[in-house]
């Protein structure tokens, strides 16, 4: 995205200078949030987390929302007799404001809280809630067509799944190194005749 936003700059110049500054804010939100490795040498911003005091926490949570806070408040404060729907229009709607600001925050002090625990360095790309949202589907799927399940009905389908996944057999290929299992094929001793059976 940086290349794209230097294009347009290059292209167009004052022209498109929000566009080109939108770009680049986001490309930078988006390095931070997904820092996948320990060896960036180019880009800083991909640089893993190693300091609770890192300024681009800082910045997730001022610099960035900020943006987003004045340009909600240029909207609101044009001239002209726009309805709440166009001017609602002209910026980011409040779900994915709400989603930004709540993503920013909860990374910053996740990363601040691992490493004030002693953690060496924070990879940001791991924060995910895949899992999470992946076990929903799991449990909706196990009620059929409720989408409102009570507690019970939550916990019997919690509790099916468990018992599957004890049952599971581990896939044979994939990105990760399988445990080996290791069968204990010992015959189990057999009962002394002179002992009976009650």
């Amino acid at each position: 995205m940086e290349s794209f936003a230097n294009a347009l700059d290059f292209a167009y110049g004052d022209l498109v200078k929000s566009t080109v500054h939108f770009i680049h804010i986001m490309n930078k939100w988006f390095d931070i949030v997904n820092v996948k490795n320990l060896f960036e040498g180019r880009n800083t911003n991909l640089v893993p987390f190693t300091d609770s005091n890192d300024p681009r926490l800082s910045w997730m949570e001022t610099e960035f929302l900020d943006y987003f806070n004045n340009w909600k408040a240029a909207v609101d404060s044009r001239p002209g007799k726009f309805s709440p729907k166009e001017r609602q229009q002209m910026q980011l709607s409040a779900q994915t404001l709400h989603g930004l600001q709540l993503t920013s925050k909860s990374i910053a002090a996740i990363v601040r809280i691992v490493l004030d625990a002693g953690a060496p360095f924070v990879l940001t790309s791991h924060l995910n809630q895949d899992p999470l949202e992946q076990f929903f589907g799991h449990c909706r799927h196990k009620g059929g067509s409720n989408d409102n399940p009570t507690v019970n009905e939550a916990c019997h389908a919690i509790n099916t799944i468990r018992t599957v996944n004890t049952q599971a057999i581990a896939c044979s290929r994939g990105n990760t190194e399988p445990i080996p299992q290791i069968l204990d094929m010992t015959p189990v001793p057999k009962r002394p005749s002179h002992i009976k059976s009650t």
